[in-house]
């Protein structure tokens, strides 16, 4: 147990790259905790922007393709009807502010970096609501590039007050 510990703390060390790149692709975390962790590992903030970015693009655009398709299935065999229920009534909740101006509203919703928001939310907000691929992908990837800069921003900030 201790050995596959060791083997971790000492790739995220020496690999700070490979560690922000995971940290990315987490939902939850993202870009919010990825870009502050490359830079607390060593990385330039910027750096640490353009190893999360595609890392962070990459799983919304499954979640985008596969929510809607796995929301479905179960719904139509009857299982997990209260997980089912409970999504749905957690997305509508989001999804207020969205329905109304889609593509904008997606891109405002994906950008801003607090809990709860994010690609993961974003795409599955956007597979819910039957955005067309083109319009919800790129409404996901103008967000997500706008969310990066502003973290990358604070933490550039942060290094330099804390300097």
């Amino acid at each position: 147990m201790t050995e596959w510990l060791t083997s971790i703390v000492t790739a995220v060390t020496v690999y700070p790259w490979l560690s922000t790149l995971i940290c990315a692709m987490l939902p939850l975390i993202e870009m919010r905790g990825a870009i502050p962790l490359g830079a607390v590992l060593g990385l330039n903030p910027w750096m640490a922007l353009v190893i999360a970015l595609p890392a962070s693009i990459l799983p919304p655009i499954a979640v985008y393709f596969f929510f809607r398709f796995a929301l479905k299935w179960l719904e139509q065999r009857g299982r997990l009807l209260f997980l089912t229920r409970w999504i749905h009534k957690r997305f509508d909740k989001h999804a207020d502010g969205i329905k109304d101006s889609r593509f904008w509203g997606l891109i405002i919703f994906v950008a801003i970096p607090l809990p709860g928001t994010g690609g993961w939310t974003g795409s599955a907000i956007a597979g819910m609501l039957e955005m067309k691929p083109k319009s919800a992908l790129t409404a996901l990837v103008i967000g997500q590039i706008i969310s990066g800069v502003l973290i990358t921003l604070l933490v550039q900030i942060g290094v330099l007050v804390l300097n």
